[in-house]
């Protein structure tokens, strides 16, 4: 499976996160009344906060706020903006809820979450360094040799250089998908800690990855994963839902197909690697270890964990070949695009490797 997590010390480091990915369902009427500041599904760290939204009617003048069943006094509105200041947040998801009580029918007219991560001590912040293993020369031939076979037209001189090609888009499409918050991606050690991922070339039966000791708020910035290209190429050779692959396609085709899914395991093993889905407050999927896990009362709109293979760190069985080469319809070639990070997964990369 992707992602297989086997064995884990929880190393919480001083930290004890309530992390949430609740969303409740926003009313008919939703749209009367919104949250801007801090947006709905954000992860905060105070304990207080001050709130701001807008309203329409413009015209009324009186909206009320509560956080779950507690009242708030301190609301002010004013020409179709409202303010809340000093919201107390427990730690965890709290539902904020708003509604202007003067509108025909009144009542709550918005809903929104925000989380609270309980902090019991300084965020580890700085760079987390990400180091890609050099590919041996049993690696480069594992991958030759799917492209020998599943490439009628793959022009014999070109063969050499497949590897380092698909290698140099492997570094290209990870480094991409994470520069949004604080990794770097590295081929070398300069001797900072860092994640090594290791490209092994054996076939681990329905295996993509291993991260044996996944870190819970990445306090150490070190450890290893590995890659199972074997894995990859056995699947792409002999699962039909690697589709839209075809023996018709292209040298370049089939180098972006294989540098995908290599690039959709690396970054799976990545974020393993740094918590997800590992700590025990998350909580982890009981039934697919260390992945995100379907709650239908925990998988809302806008604050979603679980996506059913459309999301990292969903687990194996929910993910088809299509999704790992970046495809998204399976009977025809289109845009590719790494399968995204759910609101929940990026909410705590957000906290932990947001970029300063």
């Amino acid at each position: 499976m992707s992602g297989c997590v086997r064995s884990v010390r929880f190393r919480q480091a001083g930290l004890a996160f309530c992390l949430a990915w609740h969303s409740m369902p926003v009313l008919a009427a939703a749209a009367d009344v919104s949250l801007s500041t801090p947006p709905h599904g954000s992860v905060l760290t105070a304990n207080t906060v001050d709130l701001e939204g807008t309203y329409s009617p413009p015209e009324r003048t009186r909206v009320f706020l509560y956080v779950g069943n507690q009242a708030h006094t301190g609301v002010s509105a004013s020409e179709g903006r409202w303010k809340a200041t000093r919201v107390f947040l427990t730690p965890g998801h709290s539902v904020v809820s708003v509604g202007l009580p003067d509108l025909p029918g009144g009542g709550v007219k918005g809903r929104f979450v925000l989380t609270r991560a309980n902090v019991a001590g300084a965020l580890p912040r700085g760079t987390q360094t990400i180091l890609l293993e050099p590919w041996s020369p049993r690696a480069a031939e594992v991958l030759g040799g799917v492209v020998a076979r599943t490439v009628l037209s793959a022009p014999a001189a070109e063969a050499g250089a497949v590897p380092a090609r698909i290698r140099r888009r492997v570094v290209e499409i990870t480094s991409q998908y994470l520069s949004a918050f604080d990794f770097e991606i590295v081929e070398t050690s300069d001797g900072r800690p860092h994640h090594l991922v290791r490209f092994v070339p054996r076939f681990v039966d329905r295996v993509y990855g291993y991260t044996p000791e996944p870190d819970c708020g990445n306090p150490t910035k070190n450890g290893e994963s590995e890659v199972y290209l074997g894995t990859l190429a056995h699947r792409f050779m002999s699962d039909s839902t690697w589709a839209p692959a075809a023996l018709s396609d292209t040298l370049d085709q089939r180098m972006e197909d294989l540098a995908f899914a290599i690039a959709h395991t690396t970054l799976h093993e990545i974020l393993h690697g740094v918590g997800l889905v590992a700590c025990d407050w998350m909580p982890p999927n009981p039934e697919d270890l260390y992945h995100n896990r379907h709650n239908p009362e925990l998988d809302g709109d806008g604050v979603w964990m679980f996506g059913w293979g459309r999301s990292m760190l969903d687990p194996a069985r929910f993910m088809n070949g299509t999704a790992r080469i970046g495809e998204w319809n399976p009977h025809r070639r289109g845009p590719r695009a790494v399968v995204p990070l759910s609101p929940f997964d990026r909410g705590y990369l957000s906290l932990l490797q947001g970029k300063p």
